[in-house]
């Protein structure tokens, strides 16, 4: 399934019998899995210099901390955050 992975649609994905993998419609090897048990993990693939495929799982944050106030503003943090982390996880393997 290719959606657009916001922190809206995010949370409302429910665990299934078993993992759930979402792809992000506009960054291609972006993607979510959430467990049965409801754990969400982000991951992304990559191409090395060499041309292998490599997977990165990215660190796990509380979105309801970025949610304090404005919910427009918010999904925008939301949405910076997870880009910033999976850029810095991405140069440190390059």
């Amino acid at each position: 399934m290719h959606e657009r992975l916001t922190k809206t649609f995010v949370e409302s994905v429910r665990p299934g019998l078993k993992d759930i993998v979402l792809w992000d419609r506009d960054i291609s090897g972006f993607g979510l899995k959430v467990t049965p048990k409801g754990k969400r993990v982000y991951f992304a693939f990559y191409r090395t210099v060499s041309g292998q495929q490599r997977k990165l799982d990215l660190p796990r944050f509380d979105s309801a901390s970025l949610m304090r106030n404005n919910s427009h503003q918010g999904e925008r943090l939301w949405q910076k955050y997870t880009m910033m982390s999976l850029s810095e996880r991405l140069c440190g393997l390059l």
